[in-house]
């Protein structure tokens, strides 16, 4: 499921990767956080069209979540920005 997610919004496909979530998932960066997954498919959607691609670097898989590490290229000053994120699964 992280990987659809992950593959998924990395390609534009965000009903897939919204699919992926739990509707009262808590995601936290250093600029926003999100309670709601529709707020953050949202904002995903917006930051995704400055992006010209992502290149996954590292992902490290367990039974409760997985933790991925990427560089987003970027068409602006920002240029490539190195991500992390840490996943948990809970339920189905």
């Amino acid at each position: 499921m992280i990987e659809t997610y992950h593959l998924a919004w990395a390609s534009g496909d965000f009903a897939t990767a919204r699919n992926c979530l739990a509707d009262d998932l808590y995601f936290r960066e250093s600029v926003d956080t999100f309670t709601k997954a529709d707020d953050f498919i949202a904002a995903l959607t917006g930051f995704r069209q400055m992006v010209q691609s992502v290149e996954l670097l590292q992902q490290f898989y367990d039974e409760a979540g997985a933790a991925l590490l990427y560089d987003c290229h970027t068409a602006s000053p920002a240029g490539v920005i190195r991500t992390a994120e840490f996943f948990t699964l809970t339920g189905d």
